[in-house]
């Protein structure tokens, strides 16, 4: 194998082109300068011996794979000393399969200088062996099928039907089960293309996806993003340009983003081409609408690709997000959308470059929990909640339940106010990441916004005891179904260019007089379930991070992408470690722990809400087993409840005190049994110390 060491671009016969760190399968060698290769990508060809060089980096089973892709693409061309090239292959691919080292492998054939003299023969003689010839290659391509057609295929489908890659392959598996089942001739061919196109080895597939339309259609839009960069900067003037033409082609490239094959979309991100001019371009335009879906382009590649994360936080991007919420009055659904992005980039990132962390400040906080605040109270541009907007936003809305129904003296917010509520939620889990709570370091600036009597506050807090309760992590996104939404639901019986996206035609019923928080009446929601929702809905839908996953009812198929779980779990950034390494891990319970570190802090949630905070506690130490890493993250929350509440001094006496210490002796009793001594982990010692600290600080307050 070969790996090219520079890009080289073809300016000679039968030579190709090819980029940096590029492999290939050396045929021949034709000169001293020259080698004749089969390109990973199909392409035979010749590349000059100096951009190249040898590796070792691919294992026997993909050289394997490699070889028979090289064999299959040689079988319709015609190649001087073809016979010696396919023979070489053969050997190499037996020396390969008999687990040979480098140094047993065959040698590289070199070319002939000269070709051998044809010797006249007769006519007739030359037509039959001619005949046989081809009677021998016809025989030959019906018995070798070249790989990657059932990829060909299902790139056809998708573009026919514009349906999304998971829904594809399930369509496309089924469809050739019932061929095989209708016709036993074809059981064979079927089973061979599910096998290929089910196989978690990408070699054949990545070796096919510049012959695809969606790998096409994705070179084509970033293209034209760098084209349209290269003209503003060699510009003096703005060029003039249809606002429609321009958002067709970037709503056109959201669509392929969510629906082409998540392993082709990181395979095609895999460099900062497209983060770096999207960066660029979002702070050049003044078009909220173009802005708008440059941000829906960037939440898109965030949740796909994980290698444009860092990219995108040493950018410009970030920053000019904070300085347009912080001195713009945008619009709603520009809100959302800006607050979508910092979460993605927050979630992700262990650690935030200088400049970014410090915008991060109590100044910025206030002005994202006033807008909130402003959102649910105002009422100057409300709208009915029966406009076919609203209508259309209700959609955008992911739940496991029904929406809420009017219940009592209050009327439930309108879908457009939760999917604020919950983008807000999100976003500040997602930046208390960055910050340590801790005895020996002041308030932060998220705890000191909070204590600044934002209505907003209320909601945030409400929310989050619903989320603890319900024991999920709100930070588990699945962007690609937020943006599959919100383009669907602003498509539906609009024009591109009509009011729908000025984005401030959205917001909450005008009717609703209750001055109770956001979720008050509707505690049943949730939009962290997005997986199974509204009617199967997700089904074959692509998640985050390259997985194809099927909705409950469907066979099960799964088509192997980047090899990531369909959800990103968040951790720790290094500072908290160093500072407060029992942190939790799970956001919602980090940011509850946070609260009550301070007893400012923890004085905003109100007594009853404190007992619920315990009864959840409670419940899980007595669930959990000790070698769970959730039960230490429990227990310290329940040592900074029990040190900065009056837990301890109510009249009453302490709120269920007698099942507290019931549950922390079970935690003792299973940590110190002799199972559990001789395989005890850390998680264990760590919650077998925090259930030890919890004792002996209710023993020394009660005594």
């Amino acid at each position: 194998m070969f790996v090219s060491r520079f890009p080289f671009t073809a300016r000679f016969p039968q030579s190709i082109s090819f980029s940096a760190g590029d492999y290939f399968l050396g045929l021949r060698k034709e000169n001293d300068h020259w080698l004749y290769v089969f390109h990973e990508d199909g392409r035979l060809g010749a590349v000059p011996t100096n951009y190249v060089e040898e590796s070792n980096f691919k294992s026997p089973e993909d050289m394997c794979k490699i070889v028979e892709s090289a064999v299959a693409a040689m079988s319709n061309q015609e190649i001087y000393e073809k016979e010696k090239i396919l023979s070489y292959l053969r050997e190499l691919r037996r020396s390969l399969v008999s687990d040979c080292s480098n140094v047993n492998l065959p040698s590289l054939p070199v070319r002939n200088k000269t070709r051998q003299s044809i010797k006249p023969i007769d006519t007739h003689s030359s037509t039959t062996a001619k005949k046989i010839s081809v009677s021998r290659e016809e025989t030959k391509n019906v018995t070798v099928r070249a790989p990657g057609v059932s990829f060909l295929m299902l790139d056809k489908l998708r573009n026919s039907t514009l349906a999304s890659f998971g829904r594809c392959v399930n369509g496309f598996v089924k469809m050739l089960k019932v061929l095989s089942d209708a016709d036993p001739q074809l059981t064979t061919l079927s089973s061979e293309l599910v096998s290929e196109l089910l196989d978690p080895n990408p070699t054949v597939r990545r070796s096919i996806y510049v012959r695809t339309e969606d790998w096409k259609g994705l070179q084509e839009h970033i293209a034209h993003l760098e084209r349209r960069v290269k003209d503003q900067q060699e510009c003096s003037w703005p060029l003039v340009e249809d606002d429609t033409t321009v958002i067709s082609d970037l709503d056109a490239f959201v669509e392929l983003l969510c629906n082409a094959d998540p392993d082709m979309v990181c395979t095609c991100l895999s460099n900062d081409r497209l983060p770096l001019a999207l960066s660029y371009l979002y702070q050049r335009e003044k078009r909220a609408l173009v802005r708008r879906f440059y941000l829906l382009v960037t939440v898109a590649t965030c949740h796909i690709q994980p290698a444009v994360w860092p990219v995108y936080l040493d950018s410009g991007l970030p920053m000019e997000i904070i300085r347009e919420i912080k001195f713009s009055d945008v619009g709603f659904l520009d809100f959302i959308l800006d607050l979508r992005v910092l979460t993605v980039l927050l979630t992700k990132s262990n650690r935030l470059p200088v400049n970014l962390q410090n915008e991060l400040n109590e100044s910025f906080f206030d002005c994202v929990f006033g807008r909130i605040s402003r959102s649910v109270t105002d009422e100057e541009n409300s709208i009915n909640d029966k406009s076919p907007v609203t209508d259309a936003m209700r959609r955008l809305y992911v739940s496991d339940t029904k929406l809420p129904q009017t219940q009592g003296d209050g009327i439930a917010k309108t879908t457009s106010s939760i999917l604020l509520l919950d983008t807000f939620v999100q976003f500040v889990c997602a930046a208390n990441r960055h910050f340590c709570t801790s005895h020996s370091t002041p308030l932060t600036p998220i705890m000191n916004t909070m204590l600044n009597n934002h209505a907003a506050t209320r909601d945030l807090i409400e929310r989050l005891l619903y989320i603890f309760n319900r024991d999920v992590d709100p930070l588990n996104l699945d962007g690609v179904l937020f943006v599959r939404k919100l383009r669907g639901a602003l498509h539906e019986g609009f024009d591109i260019s009509s009011q729908l996206y000025s984005g401030f035609l959205l917001y909450e019923d005008p009717n609703n007089e209750s001055g109770m928080g956001l979720f008050a009446k509707s505690r049943r929601l949730s939009s962290t379930q997005s997986s199974a929702s509204e009617n199967g809905a997700g089904a074959g839908e692509v998640s985050g991070s390259g997985e194809h996953v099927n909705s409950a009812g469907e066979s099960g198929v799964h088509v192997s992408g980047s090899g990531k779980s369909s959800h990103h779990r968040t951790g720790l950034t290094d500072a908290t470690l160093r500072l407060a390494p029992d942190t939790p891990r799970n956001a919602a319970r980090k940011l509850v722990a946070d609260i009550f570190s301070n007893r400012d802090t923890a004085n905003l949630i109100y007594r009853n809400d404190v007992k619920v905070v315990i009864d959840v506690i409670i419940r899980q130490i007595c669930d959990l087993p000790a070698n769970s890493p959730n039960l230490a993250e429990f227990l310290f929350c329940m040592d900074k409840v029990i040190r900065n509440t009056d837990y301890m001094s109510r009249s009453g006496g302490p709120y269920r005190l007698e099942d507290l210490l019931e549950a922390l002796h079970g935690v003792e009793f299973s940590a110190n049994t002799s199972s559990a001594l001789n395989s005890r982990d850390f998680t264990t010692s760590r919650s077998l110390r925090l259930t030890n600290d919890l004792l002996t600080l209710l023993s020394a307050t009660t005594h």
